[in-house]
């Protein structure tokens, strides 16, 4: 409904936007033929449209669990899985999909982990929301956006960058309240200053790797 309503949008020209699959769902959801279909239905409903967001000429697709792949397609399966869903994009015209993880635990920057990512086949890696606080906070659920914001352009991204085994998309924080669902963690006072900060600081970070 929302890609539906986008593409009515009459600035829609000024803002890409890209698919990011949420796929946290319970075992015994995931199939190789669903992976060719869903991919089919991509190439024709939202890679065709200009404003598709792409890297190096390949849309761009976020996956928030690769591990979920695994678990349901077997040893190797979210490899096999992305190898099918770029030829489908291949036989449609593209030159491929660009895949970029989610990658979870968020604040771990080992090299085991991201070489995980990176053998199953995923290009970049990224996170899903950036909630941390770097420890320098009295209540770990509920603290302020200033804490994120200092944290966010601590070394969390350097470190991840250092491995050098995959690029990182640097993400910027805008928050997070999950009271509606699970009453978990509140981040307080979001603010334009803060959210100012993140997002210099990831342009810098962005000029300086290329």
């Amino acid at each position: 409904h929302f890609v539906r309503a986008f593409q009515k949008a009459r600035y829609r020209r000024h803002l890409k936007w890209a698919v990011h699959w949420c796929n946290h769902t319970g075992p015994n959801s995931h199939t190789f033929e669903d992976m060719r279909d869903v991919t089919r239905f991509w190439c024709t409903n939202y890679f065709n449209t200009a404003e598709y967001y792409r890297i190096d000429g390949k849309p761009v697709v976020m996956i928030y669990s690769a591990e979920n792949l695994d678990r349901d397609l077997g040893e190797g399966g979210c490899k096999k899985a992305l190898a099918i869903a770029r030829e489908e994009a291949v036989k449609a015209g593209y030159p491929g999909i660009c895949f970029i993880a989610m990658k979870w635990n968020e604040r771990d920057t080992s090299e085991r982990v991201i070489r995980g990512y990176a053998d199953r086949g995923f290009d970049m890696t990224s996170i899903y929301h950036y909630i941390e606080h770097d420890g320098k906070v009295e209540d770990p659920l509920h603290f302020d956006f200033s804490a994120t914001a200092n944290a966010n352009v601590a070394q969390h991204w350097e470190n991840w960058r250092k491995t050098g085994i995959i690029p990182f998309l640097p993400h910027i924080s805008t928050g997070w309240d999950d009271t509606p669902w699970t009453e978990n963690r509140v981040i307080r006072n979001k603010n334009v200053a803060d959210f100012r900060r993140i997002c210099a600081a990831a342009k810098t970070f962005a000029d300086h790797y290329g």
